[in-house]
């Protein structure tokens, strides 16, 4: 495909783009390979202005004297690939988490906060002085030599809370119309532009739409780019919010959400203004990169979970090597907030923040094997394709077809990033120098005869059955299956299992205009599920008044009729003509026989422990690195 839209260089003010890929500024991703991939630019996000009620995290100001070898190793470090580097500088606002000698923070209205922080309504000699700290900022990172600065006045920030009545209940000067919702941030802006002066080039990261009661809207948001492009040369348009769990899941949307989500917020604002527009959200594939630009919904795309998941994405673009950008999820494991930092990392990319541990091109292990690899599966593909760039000779066998667990996701609609993984994989596969037995099982004594070096067991999990008279019955299919017959499914279906499977499979047959009850024993549903995800999940609920979840509840025998249950103590019967276990799942233990026959037996992913996509990735990668 022709990509000439896409790396056609651009001028912003004084300042020439080489091309439109910009790495958005996703702050817990350090990655040398995104930064000197190509991309044209890259932000450093989290700057937070030196004002005391200003971050998030401590009080630190990257300009400081003590702070400013770090803050120049951090800029040399994103600029050694010839990209361009802006800074986003910030005000966190009433969302500020600040030392514990500021016993209030800024707002745009008086309020006191859960955790009994106060938030006291800025005056005008407050406002002053922050537009004033953020001028002394952007001068600053114009001095160490940054080539531009991004406001961040989008994602529920201070400029934001201004902008929005979401936040801004004021009546005076600065609340009620728009015209005065924008004073503030334009104050902030008239200032940053007297400091650094008519060719530096500034961008303001804006929403164009809150995703909040209340909310910004886009015709706010084009009245608002229209007065503020006086000031400014790049509008960077999102949407959503940062802290509001509600606004996070568009800001940072998950596979519940299309792709590309806010490119009519950005067109609209193209629309209206006379400086380049930047998109960002979800764009995931160059052929939607260089749609965007295209056909006009904006001039350059700013790319975050994307890079993650490939930090060579731009590179691989530039030399029509498409089919080997690994895709994101959208699973959002990269995002701190999910897993409450638990588990951060990403599902693709095992080695994320860790690429001076483990080279991008592998070593050659120093004693070539014959690896056999049984399953076939995302972490049997993963552990074959890493022992093959190791130079071990593999052969991987799978006795239905590659894909394994995750194949349903050809047939769901909410899983088109993980098809696109899967179908990854399989590509991959096939282009390495890996041997494919595909289509029949093969048993210890199989292997053992043919006497592998090393063996990597990958044979997934097993469902869980539980004791439930009917159970075996033709009508009773388990969730995986279910998925390659839900057109011929009755009109009235039982899920057996609130779990994150059995949530996502309602919620498939709801929009196919399905009456579903789903049964959970439990007091909560999706309990696997990241935080975020859960939010998104419960939000895409609300919309089916079809769906219908019963807690605490026990599934006691099952007819061609029904199910029976009890639901409080209560005995029940609900009219089905379709069960669906989504009872989950426990590793395979046929697992368990093929130990003893080599030494360098390693048992990976689900057939190990249950976990995810990202868990059965390391499994995989990281003891391949050892055989």
């Amino acid at each position: 495909m022709n990509y000439s839209e896409l790396f056609a260089p651009i001028q912003v003010n004084q300042m020439i783009l080489k091309n439109r890929i910009i790495a958005a500024p996703i702050v817990s991703h350090v990655s040398k390979e995104k930064v000197t991939s190509g991309i044209s630019m890259a932000i450093i996000g989290c700057g937070f202005i030196k004002e005391k009620h200003a971050p998030i995290k401590g009080d630190v100001y990257m300009f400081d004297k003590y702070y400013r070898e770090e803050t120049r190793a951090k800029l040399d470090f994103y600029r050694q690939g010839g990209a361009k580097v802006s800074l986003e500088l910030m005000h966190a606002g009433m969302y500020a988490r600040t030392d514990k000698n500021v016993d209030y923070v800024y707002g745009p209205c008086d309020l006191v906060r859960d955790d009994s922080m106060v938030v006291k309504a800025m005056n005008e000699t407050d406002m002053e002085k922050v537009a004033e700290s953020f001028a002394l900022s952007a001068l600053d990172a114009k001095k160490m030599g940054f080539d531009m600065v991004t406001l961040h006045f989008a994602h529920g920030w201070l400029a934001s809370q201004f902008l929005s009545l979401h936040w801004n209940h004021r009546t005076d000067e600065f609340g009620g119309s728009m015209e005065n919702r924008v004073k503030f941030p334009l104050m902030i802006l008239k200032k940053v532009r007297e400091a650094v002066g008519r060719d530096f080039p500034i961008d303001i990261r804006m929403n164009g739409e809150d995703h909040l009661d209340r909310g910004t809207t886009i015709d706010e948001a084009v009245y608002f780019a229209k007065v503020a492009s006086q000031y400014v040369d790049m509008l960077h348009v999102s949407c959503g919010t940062d802290i509001n769990r509600e606004g996070n899941i568009k800001m940072a949307a998950t596979t519940l959400e299309q792709h590309h989500l806010n490119i009519h917020l950005s067109k609209e604002i193209k629309k209206n203004v006379n400086i380049p527009v930047v998109v960002v959200g979800s764009i995931e594939t160059p052929e939607e990169a260089q749609m965007i630009i295209k056909e006009g919904y904006a001039d350059c795309v700013a790319l975050g979970r994307a890079l993650v998941a490939d930090p060579l994405w731009a590179k691989k673009v530039y030399e029509d090597r498409e089919k080997d950008i690994v895709p994101c999820l959208r699973c959002l494991n990269c995002f701190h907030i999910a897993t409450d930092r638990w588990n951060v990392g990403c599902s693709v990319n095992a080695r994320y923040n860790k690429e001076d541990q483990y080279p991008l091109v592998l070593e050659q292990a120093k004693t070539l094997k014959k690896v056999f690899v049984i399953g076939g599966g995302p972490a049997g593909m993963k552990a074959a394709l890493t022992c093959a760039q190791r130079g071990h000779d593999v052969t991987l066998f799978e006795k239905h077809e590659l894909g394994g667990l995750i194949s349903f996701s050809d047939y769901a609609t909410s899983k088109k990033d993980l098809k696109r993984y899967k179908d990854y994989l399989i590509d991959q596969i096939h282009q390495s120098p890996v041997h494919l037995e595909i289509g029949k099982s093969v048993t210890p004594s199989d292997i053992k005869e043919r006497k592998p070096d090393a063996l990597m067991i990958a044979i997934g999990a097993k469902m869980i059955i539980p004791n439930i008279k009917g159970i075996e019955a033709e009508h009773v299919l388990p969730v995986t299956e279910a998925y390659t017959k839900m057109n011929q499914l009755s009109d009235e279906v039982v899920i057996l299992g609130g779990g994150t499977s059995g949530i996502e499979m309602a919620l498939e047959l709801c929009a196919l205009n399905k009456q579903v009850t789903v049964i959970e024993m439990g007091d909560k549903i999706n309990q696997s599920a990241n935080m975020l995800y859960k939010v998104a999940l419960q939000k895409k609920m609300q919309k089916f008044p079809s769906l219908n979840i019963l807690l605490n509840t026990r599934c006691v025998e099952i007819t061609h009729e029904g199910v029976h249950i009890e639901y409080k103590n209560e005995k029940r019967f609900l009219k089905c003509k379709h069960v669906i276990l989504a009872t989950g799942f426990k590793p395979n233990d046929e697992a368990n026989a093929f130990y003893g026959i080599t030494p360098e037996t390693y048992v990976i992913g689900d057939c190990q422990r249950v976990a995810t996509v990202m868990e059965a990735n390391k499994d995989a990668y990281f003891n391949s690195l050892i055989i």
